[in-house]
């Protein structure tokens, strides 16, 4: 025993330096009770104020403070110079009684756990900032979404994405009481997608692929063999009709010739009118046909070869007064004109069986109509 047999103020002259005001034993004392507070040259010191409460100051050369456990291990510093709180790798920030929020680092990536709910709850902005442009969703550390941004397009996309196999997408909402899928996008059926009541666009059109369209096969189907219910295409447009002699053969002069058609799945309708000003070159004796149509006609027959006969409408300046009925356009198969067709006068057994040859008409004949075909 050091200080067995001095007296009082013999051990203090011995235990504390009283010109520095130094220990160079241990303290065993209860507490110890700061008044005063500390400086910024303190190398460490323990200080007190009113308004700080405890102070402790210290100054190193990596770290001012430093707190370490019972196995002399670091539990957090303060770098020095700094007002941070540095905890090492893997040391971890537990909150509540029972540890419920935990903050960890391991040296390369961040953690917070909690063993309930997650609440963030600012007053202005919540504001995720990834480098990687990846924000990822999991469950068990299995990645279900994400949000993505694609840069690999000009300008740049926000995605969307679920990446594990099959998994769909739904927006889901509430519509007067009743929980409503509003949108289904199946990913096992190439993201078909499926809307709960209807599609409204308010500016734009509808653009679907070529080959594709809207399909009839929910409603009823009549009492034939149906062989499509597909919609797959409508087109409006202008053509220029040009009168011949054969479907490839020698053509009229016109002073004026102008077509329109409308073109709705596999059927045409189309009117036309031209102004003939000349027949030079053509074979008088031949057929007259109205070529230049916007699409072939289709190769199937019905009653002889006439898939559609359609009435002339309007032609003057004829050479021959031999029609008992109507001219009439039929569509020939496999090609883009038409032959005109008409009744020849007296007992017949056919209706528009007779041709209406280029002597027929004379070189100021004006014919306009309409007809209709299928085209393939």
């Amino acid at each position: 025993m050091p200080y067995v047999g001095q007296k009082p103020a013999d051990i203090i002259s011995t235990a504390v330096d009283t010109v520095t005001g130094t220990f160079s034993g241990d303290i065993d004392a209860s507490t110890v009770n700061a008044t005063g507070d500390t400086a910024a040259g303190d190398n460490a010191a323990i200080g007190f104020t009113s308004a700080e409460g405890l102070i402790l100051t210290g100054q190193g050369s990596t770290s001012d403070i430093t707190v370490k456990n019972d196995a002399d291990a670091t539990v957090f510093t303060v770098p020095t110079g700094t007002d941070d709180i540095l905890f090492p790798d893997n040391a971890k920030i537990l909150m509540g009684a029972g540890s419920d929020l935990t903050l960890s680092s391991d040296g390369s990536n961040g953690t917070i756990t909690s063993n309930g709910n997650f609440t963030l709850d600012v007053v202005s902005d919540i504001i995720l900032d990834a480098d990687t442009r990846n924000i990822k969703l999991q469950d068990g550390g299995t990645d279900w979404g994400r949000f993505t941004r694609d840069t690999t397009t000009s300008p740049t996309a926000f995605v969307i994405d679920a990446p594990s196999n099959n998994v769909a997408i739904k927006f889901k909402g509430n519509d007067g009481g009743a929980a409503i899928t509003a949108l289904h996008l199946d990913m096992s059926a190439d993201g078909h997608a499926t809307f709960k009541n209807g599609v409204t666009l308010t500016d734009g059109n509808l653009v679907v692929a070529s080959g594709h369209g809207i399909n009839f096969a929910a409603t009823g189907d009549g009492a034939g063999t149906d062989t499509s219910e597909l919609f797959s295409d409508y087109e409006e447009g202008t053509f220029t009709p040009v009168l011949k002699d054969a479907t490839t053969g020698n053509a009229a002069g016109s002073s004026a010739a102008s077509g329109r058609y409308t073109k709705i799945g596999r059927v045409v309708n189309f009117s036309f009118a031209v102004s003939v000003n000349s027949l030079s070159g053509m074979t008088a004796g031949n057929s007259l046909r109205l070529t230049g149509l916007p699409y072939t006609v289709n190769n199937d027959t019905a009653g002889g070869g006439e898939p559609h006969a359609q009435i002339l409408s309007f032609i003057n300046n004829l050479d021959s007064a031999d029609y008992a009925g109507s001219i009439v356009l039929r569509p020939d198969n496999n090609q883009t004109s038409c032959e005109f067709k008409y009744t020849a006068a007296g007992a017949v057994t056919s209706q528009g069986a007779t041709s209406l040859l280029v002597q027929d008409i004379a070189s100021n004949t004006y014919l306009t109509g309409a007809a209709t075909y299928e085209t393939t």
